[in-house]
């Protein structure tokens, strides 16, 4: 085959024709129906057949012509098709890179002086700002490689035909993750300004879905795993499970030929059963619709690879709708399933991470044996420690398949929750614990010193976990030292949040507490667990600690890596951000944040080439946007990736440490005086089965489908009121300013803060005057009712 550069320009039809006439009619339906129409599109897509692997009746008489379908259920393609169009593709290829390099050595000038005439500066005065600009990248401190790249691009392009415009990888992904991020009206407006910049969308979409990370309802894509830990060379993943509340309506799916919102069914291995409403009579969905629950959730499941590299995404493997009935046995069977079908793959799961529901408490508290007689005897791959006869503390099973681990931000938000309930009157020794001192600091402290409104003490939002590190931070339990009664409180709200310690003796110090919190329950009265922290709460934590000691033991004996102390990766919260990164994928127009189980489905594929893209910045040279919030976690994850050797001395001090910890802020209590004057006696054989958690399934509002913005974002800014009665120093965040430039000072107030005089932007007076939070919800139905 020898073909010219006229080819690479070809598209339509007599592209079409020209693949036709090349490799036969066979590959010319295979590129048509794959909406490749023309060399450039085809150039740049990767494997051409990957088609192949999808299932789905419209490709079956695609699938007769192109390959053989054999006896056991494979399929393979002729061998001289694939021949042809390798061959067909290499030419192009190389041609195309021919061509490149040709306009990179027509563009460049031998000479070293360039004589621009004066009448073109005159008619285009950036070539000038050119000129300069080229002087300047070698001193620049700012790395100018994609700029550089860009405008390379963009010249290149608009010396050629537009037919033959082409475009680096590094343009391609930049073009992909801005038609991502900003929807597709943001990416025609940039592409129709800014001439020969962008490939056009579907060049974009074809890029998309050309790689293949397309979930069906129901099916666990175990391959994809594999090849996902393959790609960031790890083989030891950590899987998180966590359900959201989805949009009520049924759709059809194309691809799976299937009806997607119908609750799945689950088969003996606690899996749902793909394809399970697939049907081609009316009727039969008629009574689908009168017979069958719809899902109300939807459920994800998402494995985080544990290495070195803190840069590593979660890869989403499975997702189905869900109507939230199901036992802790399916749980632990589909648990042992997916660790089973991992391990085949040469993948090991050190463990599973979930919120507070209580199916999935008593599933952890059953697969770890942790008062419980549930073992996994005889398997293999079983994880064993030899424990030191001192360690009477550590209360799990020596041999474990797997950890579990209780999302913490849920058990957080799950105690502040507590504080909230109207049937509960929590008590440390003879305090009281109750808002009582927090709504006493909002209404005698300046805002400035505390940050809270009052919607942090109640919050609609039972997920918020914002307000739960709020009233937990450090300036409140400093204030909440001046206050009277406040004592229980304090102590309470350190199991929330604790700055001043080491975060990797958190679970322990939280374990201790709650030890000493449930210690004093008499189990044989209902009336006294009104008094206390709940039984889930109270285990969560008992197992996270444990499995926390587990892991680090098992590191400190050289059976696992030291990757596997990476805790912060082992949790639910990959969900929440998936969830998340869902719903803001959505168009410009469009008011609506919330997802179907199908639309769902369906922005996966957006969300992993975006994943991988960011996973691979440091060749790419792209910089993305990222959240203070997000970016200030990333500087602390980063500050203690420091692993320091583990031995059991080291953990049993530990241990101790925080023991001693919670003794000396349990002792101004004298609650041990109390108990012994009460003659109360303890009874540590409360059947655990029969407690009740007023909070269970708190986290999920089964069949709602609104969604609040939790966090309060704002750009505090303000000129003179007098604000007294506040301690703070340095208003960090806040602007607040000993001067401001006379053209600003319309958007500053005069304030006199303890005697000082100050700027406070406007905005930022606006924070401090407001005492809650207003909310509107995202579901437009709502919001109207009002009207």
């Amino acid at each position: 085959m020898n073909f010219t550069e006229e080819v690479l320009s070809l598209n339509g039809d007599a592209f079409y024709n020209f693949v036709e006439q090349q490799c036969g009619n066979v590959a010319r339906e295979i590129i048509q129906i794959q909406d490749i129409s023309s060399v450039e599109c085809l150039v740049d897509i990767g494997d051409v057949f990957a088609f192949a692997q999808l299932d789905s009746e419209d490709l079956i008489p695609l699938k007769k012509k192109a390959g053989i379908f054999l006896n056991d259920g494979r399929f393979i393609l002729k061998k001289g098709l694939v021949y042809k169009v390798e061959k067909f593709l290499k030419i192009l290829r190389t041609l195309n890179q021919e061509y490149l390099t040709s306009l990179d050595h027509h563009s460049s000038n031998n000479s070293s002086d360039l004589i621009v005439p004066e009448y073109l500066l005159k008619k285009f005065p950036f070539i000038q700002t050119l000129i300069v600009y080229s002087k300047l990248i070698a001193d620049c401190k700012y790395d100018l490689t994609f700029l550089n790249i860009i405008l390379n691009n963009i010249i290149r392009n608009l010396i050629t035909e537009e037919t033959g415009f082409r475009y680096e990888t590094i343009v391609r992904q930049f073009a992909t993750s801005l038609y991502i991020l900003g929807g597709r009206i943001a990416y025609e407006f940039v592409r129709l300004n800014i001439p020969a910049l962008l490939p056009s969308v579907q060049i974009i979409q074809a890029y998309i879905v050309l790689l293949n990370n397309h979930l069906t309802e129901g099916l666990f894509n175990d391959g994809g795993i594999l090849k996902y830990f393959n790609m960031n060379q790890s083989t030891l993943g950590f899987v998180a499970e966590d359900a959201t509340p989805v949009v009520p309506k049924v759709t059809y799916g194309t691809k799976s030929n299937t009806f997607i919102r119908f609750s799945l069914p689950l088969d003996s291995n606690g899996l749902p059963i793909k394809n399970s409403y697939s049907t081609d009579s009316f009727t039969r969905l008629e009574e689908w619709y009168s017979d069958i629950k719809q899902a109300t959730l939807l459920n994800a499941y998402l494995i985080q690879p544990l290495s070195s590299s803190l840069n590593i995404s979660p890869y989403i493997f499975a997702a189905y709708g869900t109507d939230n009935k199901f036992e802790s046995s399916d749980v632990i069977s589909r648990w042992y399933k997916i660790y089973q079908e991992c391990k085949a793959k040469g993948i090991c799961i050190l463990g599973f991470s979930t919120d507070c529901d209580s199916r999935y408490f008593h599933s952890m508290r059953s697969s770890l044996g942790f008062f419980a007689n549930f073992t996994y005897d005889g398997h293999p791959d079983l994880l064993s420690v030899d424990l030191p006869s001192s360690w009477c503390w550590f209360l799990m099973q020596q041999k474990q398949l797997y950890m579990c681990f209780q999302d913490a931000i849920h058990i957080c938000t799950k105690l502040r929750n507590r504080l909230l309930s109207e049937t509960t009157h929590l008590l440390l020794g003879e305090q009281l614990i109750n808002m009582e001192p927090l709504l006493y600091t909002i209404n005698n402290y300046s805002k400035l010193d505390h940050s809270l409104v009052v919607s942090d003490l109640n919050p609609k939002d039972r997920q918020n976990y914002n307000s739960a590190a709020k009233i937990s931070s450090d300036n409140i339990l400093t204030l909440l030292e001046n206050i009277p009664n406040s004592l229980g409180i304090n102590i309470y709200l350190q199991c929330l949040w604790t700055r001043s310690i080491d975060k990797k003796n958190l679970h322990l110090i939280l374990s201790q507490l709650s030890n000493l919190d449930e210690t004093s329950i008499n189990t044989q009265s209902q009336t006294k667990r009104q008094c206390f922290i709940t039984y889930q709460a109270h285990f969560s934590i008992e197992i996270n600690a444990h499995c926390l000691v587990y892991i680090a033991t098992l590191v400190s004996e050289g059976r696992l890596p030291n990757t596997a102390l990476n805790i912060w990766l082992q949790n639910s919260q990959s969900c929440e951000g998936t969830f998340i990164s869902a719903r803001a994928i959505s168009s410009v127009f469009s008011a609506g944040v919330n997802f179907t189980v199908s639309q769902f489905l369906n922005k996966i594929n957006k969300l992993s080439t975006l994943q991988s893209i960011k996973s691979n910045t440091n060749q790419n040279n792209l910089r993305f946007p990222q959240r203070h919030k997000l970016h200030n976690t990333s500087i602390n994850i980063s500050n203690s990736s420091n692993v320091t050797t583990l031995s059991k001395i080291a953990i049993e001090n530990s241990v101790l440490q925080a023991y001693k910890y919670v003794a000396k802020v349990f002792s101004s209590l004298k609650i041990k005086e109390i108990l012994r004057h009460s003659n109360v006696l303890i009874d540590s054989n409360g059947n655990l089965e029969n407690d009740s958690d007023s909070e269970q399934n708190d986290e999920i509002a089964i069949g709602s489908a609104e969604c609040s913005d939790s966090d309060e974002e704002f750009e505090l800014n303000d000129n003179l009121y007098v604000i007294n009665n506040s301690s703070i120093s340095a208003n960090r965040g806040i602007r607040l300013c000993d001067d401001v430039k006379e053209e600003l000072s319309h958007a500053y107030f005069k304030v006199k803060i303890n005697n000082e005089n100050k700027f406070m932007h406007k905005q930022a007076a606006c924070w401090a005057l407001e005492k809650d939070k207003s909310l509107l919800s995202a579901n437009r139905l709502l919001r109207v009712q009002g009207r």
